[in-house]
């Protein structure tokens, strides 16, 4: 029967699944609306006389702080970068290898090297004052980013500073992935990325050259308000990164015997979720098979994603009963987001993300219901909600 509570119940189901999947660690924290920062909280730019805030900004102004700064390398820019960027023989994921004539110093294996490349992304700025007391705001001198732009990549924006008595270079780090929903790059952690960062440099040079410095900016994502230093003398090339792959599971929900009506909840249930997979997929592959403007990739796929995913749900429940719709949809869907995240390897969202995709799955769900038999007044009623809330939310993604 299609009462009510049942439809809270799934409603609720659905919930449970999205927030215990993405939420298997501490909650990332976003910064504050109206952050009360000033020049007092300015922290001193390693042994120099030069101050520099410990934030990036959206603008020339302290109250549009994004991120916080993470890294700081002393040493010739154009050194700096190229150890940043890592060419040649640079980072790579191959496990040491150790011999009997070397046991103490593992030689690392270029087969498999990862290769940082330029990148674009918002304008962010970095302020910082001389000894002098002049202030200057720079924005970023260049970025690199690892990874795929339509999946999970690392971003660097580094910030190149010139002191009295040497040159710096600060460097906001951060682990993302693209978010098909709201056209944009989501911050997923700047711990991970900077630990990452750090445990190359100490892997491929004295520890003494690497140090950490609490800098109290932990109040931006999920950033412990430690910054590492490295004094860069020189430009080593070995050194190896560990990369967590991403790993995700799916749990098959058919029992029985493959009947008529087993087939058509499979459709329903695979359906919608394939839509957003492909779109994941087909992002990924179109970006590293050729040299195309991400925008004409965002072009191209997102109207797939925003009327091919409710379509999918339309023609997929056309034949099914209306109960079966609304759960094989709403939980395929959510399924499918579960995955979506999984492959890309983040593990942590925030609530408004994970409540904007309940919603989501809900509308999907809605639309499968209502598509069984259109003139039944209360299935229409069923499919029309089902399409507000899709493209509604669709709309709301881009202002929230």
């Amino acid at each position: 029967m299609w009462t009510r509570n049942r439809v809270l119940v799934l409603v609720f189901a659905v919930t449970i699944l999205l927030v215990g999947t993405t939420f298997v660690s501490p909650s990332v924290q976003t910064p504050p609306d109206d952050p009360a920062d000033d020049d007092e909280a300015l922290v001193a730019l390693g042994d120099t006389e030069t101050d520099v805030w410990p934030y990036v900004s959206s603008r020339q102004a302290f109250s549009g702080r994004a991120s916080a700064l993470n890294l700081l390398v002393r040493g010739n820019p154009e050194q700096v970068k190229a150890r940043l960027q890592a060419g040649g023989d640079g980072w790579n994921e191959t496990e040491p290898v150790f011999t009997e004539e070397n046991d103490e110093n593992p030689q690392f294996g270029n087969d498999s090297r990862i290769v940082w490349a330029d990148a674009v992304g918002a304008k962010r700025y970095v302020y910082y004052e001389r000894a002098n007391g002049a202030g200057t705001w720079t924005p970023q001198s260049y970025q690199l980013h690892r990874g795929d732009y339509f999946g999970g990549q690392y971003h660097i924006r580094a910030y190149q500073i010139e002191s009295e008595t040497g040159n710096w270079t600060a460097v906001q780090a951060h682990a993302e992935h693209f978010d098909w929903f709201t056209l944009t790059h989501t911050v997923d952690s700047l711990e991970e990325a900077r630990v990452d960062i750090e445990r190359d440099f100490i892997d491929s040079r004295p520890s003494s050259d690497v140090q950490r410095v609490y800098h109290d900016n932990g109040d931006t994502h999920d950033h412990d308000g430690w910054t590492t230093i490295v004094y860069l003398l020189a430009l080593p090339l070995l050194g190896s990164v560990s990369l967590g792959s991403a790993q995700a599971t799916a749990r098959t929900i058919f029992d029985g015997v493959w009947t008529y009506r087993t087939r058509l909840r499979v459709a329903v249930f695979v359906g919608p979720a394939a839509v957003l997979l492909g779109v994941r997929f087909a992002g990924i592959a179109i970006e590293n098979a050729m040299s195309v403007d991400p925008n004409a990739i965002v072009a191209a796929l997102y109207p797939i994603l925003v009327f091919g995913t409710a379509a999918a749900a339309y023609v997929a429940g056309r034949n099914l009963d209306p109960v079966d719709g609304f759960i094989f949809g709403t939980l395929g869907f959510g399924t499918g987001v579960v995955l979506d995240y999984g492959f890309i390897g983040v593990r942590v969202l925030p609530i408004e993300i994970v409540l904007h995709r309940v919603g989501l799955a809900t509308g999907i769900g809605l639309i499968a219901a209502g598509a069984s038999a259109f003139d039944d007044f209360e299935l229409r009623r069923s499919l029309v909600a089902g399409g507000l809330l899709w493209y509604g939310l669709i709309v709301a993604a881009h202002y929230v």
